[in-house]
């Protein structure tokens, strides 16, 4: 373990603490994100304000738009934040966010030319057909409008202001919500009305945002600047397009070799799984990708931040796992899914592992970053998906949608493995390996013994997860002092 002085001590508990709270205020956000979607889908789901067929093209167009934002942004959004943390680009900081602005709309105005004209090819291979051109041209406004939406985002990151970004993201679907109200129900404009709501909600969020977030920075652009920049970036992008893929690519081989009820029952599971994936990695990652980052500079500083904080991370994202597992058949209940997708149920624990060690392998790649190692980490995604490609059909056909799952986690401990061994090639770190183990082996240890004994009991089911902080107290996680202060500090933010 790398030494620390008196000095860094209490240094770097604030940045832990500021870990916790930013990423309790992301997590916030994500679920109220969630809540205004599901009133979104009373419309989107009524053939009388969108027909079925339109409501597939806008998924595809979604789809696009995501893709097309990765491209545009260029990584510039991690470059930003990297560049701004590290002091030897003291002189450049107050010249980096303009420069990243307009790198990015001309990266947009480029990159949308390219698909203006490209329309009617996009729209007869992959919308239904020709017919759509104009709505894919019109979808391009909103996928220019909201790339430029990357700079007061990320800059709201970096400077910490989590209740701000949350406010943001939430307002900016709350004009979503009422301008589809508006054009889908009131004015029946269909699939041109829905593209045009976002289009609306997108650009009423960069006349409110850009403003202030441009605010004390030179309105200079610098082209030596923009070139280490997108140096930094662009192999982020690159990696950043095979994330879809490795996160959801298995559906369409289950589509393949096996068939569509069974990805219905496969995608169930993964969205219970999914739960984890938003309470705690993303909205851990928004938060410690910026303190991370400030907490060790250039790659040189302390890294205890990040030995305490996956120790930490693996306790409550495998009591998450554990939680989401036992539970997943009263959610299903709750929730009125068909008989069907009770199958699901299984599928949790391992898509949920596979989630938690995603967000370790978030804590990893943070020193990659203050060291410019972007090209290892996109790399690293590419050769996971390839892997996760490659197991999927091998051992669909063999274990059915299990097999599935079963590729998930292991292309993820894949990526965590790779990026952990080339990382401490680059700078050591003593990750406590030992207690991360411990946290998910007994997770899983809970979990067999709620499968095998007694699935059915909710008495069992709830015990199961109650007993977890105990346990981790018996497999010494935790230490009784640290409880009483975790306590205290609990006590003293409640106040």
């Amino acid at each position: 373990m790398m030494a620390q002085s008196s000095g860094q001590e209490p240094k770097q508990s604030n940045f832990f603490r500021r870990v916790v709270s930013q990423s309790g205020i992301y997590a916030v956000g994500s679920m109220l994100l969630k809540a205004a979607g599901v009133l979104l889908a009373p419309i989107y789901l009524n053939p009388r304000y969108l027909l079925e067929v339109e409501f597939g093209t806008f998924a595809l167009l979604e789809v696009t738009g995501q893709l097309s934002i990765l491209v545009i942004g260029l990584g510039l959004h991690a470059a930003l934040m990297k560049f701004m943390a590290d002091s030897n680009h003291d002189e450049d900081h107050d010249v980096i966010p303009f420069t990243v602005l307009l790198t990015i709309i001309g990266s947009s105005v480029a990159f949308c030319s390219l698909l203006y004209f490209a329309a009617p090819l996009i729209a007869g291979s992959l919308l239904g057909g020709a017919n759509r051109t104009a709505i894919f041209r019109l979808f391009l406004i909103y996928i220019a409008i909201k790339s430029t939406l990357i700079v007061p985002y990320t800059l709201m990151r970096f400077r910490e202001k989590a209740v701000l970004y949350v406010i943001a993201s939430v307002s900016e679907i709350g004009v979503l919500v009422i301008a589809v109200y508006v054009l889908l129900v009131q004015q029946g404009m269909g699939l041109e009305g829905l593209v045009l709501s976002y289009i609306i909600s997108s650009a009423v969020t960069v006349l409110i945002l850009m403003p202030p977030a441009l605010l004390g920075i030179r309105l200079k652009y610098s082209t030596r600047v923009a070139r280490a920049l997108v140096r930094f970036g662009f192999p982020l992008a690159i990696g950043g397009l095979a994330i879809p893929i490795l996160h959801a690519g298995d559906r369409y081989i289950i589509e393949w070799l096996l068939d569509t009820g069974s990805v219905a029952v496969y995608t169930w599971g993964s969205r219970i799984a999914s739960i984890l994936n938003m309470i705690f990695v993303q909205s851990f990652n928004l938060a410690f990708m910026v303190i991370g980052l400030k907490s060790i500079g250039d790659g040189e500083g302390d890294f205890s931040l990040h030995r305490r904080t996956a120790r930490h991370f693996a306790a409550g994202a495998s009591w998450c796992a554990l939680a989401l597992a036992v539970l997943a058949g009263d959610i299903t209940r709750i929730l009125g899914a068909g008989e069907v997708y009770f199958a699901s149920t299984v599928l949790v624990y391992p898509l949920s592992l596979g989630y938690l060690i995603y967000g370790i392998h978030v804590i990893q790649i943070n020193a990659l970053y203050a060291r410019s190692k972007t090209v290892a980490i996109g790399s690293f995604v590419v050769l996971a998906t390839v892997a996760n490609i490659i197991m999927n059909v091998l051992l669909i056909p063999v274990m059915g949608i299990s097999g599935a799952a079963l590729a998930t986690v292991a292309s993820y401990s894949l990526l965590a493995l790779m990026t952990y061994f080339y990382s401490q090639r680059i700078v050591s770190i003593d990750y406590d390996w030992f207690a991360v183990a411990r946290c998910i082996g007994g997770s899983l240890l809970l979990f067999m013994l709620w499968w095998n004994l007694a699935p059915d009991s909710l008495i069992v089911r709830i015990a199961i997860v109650l007993v977890y902080a105990p346990v981790l107290l018996v497999l010494r996680v935790y230490s009784r002092a640290e409880v009483k202060t975790g306590m205290q500090v609990a006590r003293n933010l409640m106040r």
